[in-house]
């Protein structure tokens, strides 16, 4: 762990890179790094390289040790970007090493919780620090409170960032849509679908469970007391926002309402054009929608 550590901050002292948060697990590591220079290929692959030929020489093997490219994902979103700082500092606490992201010795967590600098100092700190401070309206970065930002993210964001992580779509909406107004993120459905058909996924917003708590909250658990001609307008809702904002295939989506795939898709298509031309439709969409988006909670943009 020392040794790579060492490589990766070899690369931030030639400006390849800055690292603003990492965790390092016994199989692969989590980087959330910047490179202002374009130069993020030349520092991982030089970070692996050297990192390899140190550990094969020490044990006498040769060969390959790192399994391809590493893979990396563009993070544009400043809400996503708070998130993505999160799921790296809850790895090990999911993986049941430590009970809490800060006593992890190989995170960057335990460097910002406990403020010791000098223990790495090629981390780029100015933004996350800046972020606790921001967020819980603080005079000067406190490492005691890092955690109410950075160490509260649920499961259900964990899943949608893991989500975003295999997506390949790149427009990323999320900064417009958290806290938005139920009929702001209703245009912006109202649009998708007009530009996909109301099939195409996009990149993921939210989990599926974040949906399905919403619907069942506003319809106080009554889904089948609103219907559409001989469908109920609730299920319809969970097919169509799953479609929309968890960017879900409609193979996923069909296995967890039961339907077929093709059934699946017509009732996509449908919420697409009620969407359009069902007002009291929009107006559940919307609220639904927005809902679900609260869940993003303790990442999203202070007052």
């Amino acid at each position: 762990m020392r040794v790579f550590l060492e490589h990766l901050g070899g690369a931030c002292d030639r400006d390849e890179i800055e690292v603003h948060a990492f965790s390092l697990m016994t199989t692969h590591y989590h980087l959330l790094v910047r490179s202002p220079r374009g130069r993020l290929r030349d520092a991982m692959q030089r970070t692996q390289t050297e990192y390899s030929r140190w550990f094969n020489r020490g044990r006498r093997r040769d060969g390959p040790l790192v399994r391809g490219r590493y893979a990396a994902k563009r993070v544009d979103s400043h809400v996503y970007r708070r998130a993505v700082v999160g799921y790296i500092d809850r790895n090990p606490v999911s993986a049941g090493l430590v009970p809490r992201a800060g006593d992890y010795p190989h995170g960057s967590a335990q460097i910002y919780e406990h403020g010791r600098a000098e223990d790495c100092p090629w981390l780029e700190r100015q933004w996350v620090e800046n972020e606790v401070s921001r967020t819980l309206s603080l005079p000067d970065y406190d490492p005691s409170r890092y955690s109410e930002v950075f160490g509260r993210l649920p499961d259900a964001l964990a899943r949608v960032v893991e989500a975003r992580w295999r997506s390949r779509v790149a427009d990323d909406p999320l900064d417009d849509l958290v806290r938005a107004a139920p009929g702001t993120v209703v245009e912006w459905m109202r649009r998708k679908a007009l530009l996909a058909d109301g099939v195409r996924p996009g990149l993921p917003v939210l989990a599926l469970q974040s949906v399905g708590e919403a619907i069942h909250s506003l319809s106080d658990g009554a889904v089948d007391e609103w219907t559409i001609g001989a469908r109920s307008g609730w299920r319809l809702l969970h097919i169509g926002l799953a479609r929309q904002l968890c960017g879900l295939g409609l193979d996923e989506i069909g296995e967890h309402v039961g339907l077929s795939r093709s059934a699946t898709s017509k009732a996509a298509r449908l919420h697409a054009r009620l969407l359009r031309t069902d007002s009291e439709y929009a107006k559940r969409a919307g609220l639904v929608a927005g809902r679900a988006l609260s869940t993003w909670g303790g990442v999203e943009e202070s007052d």
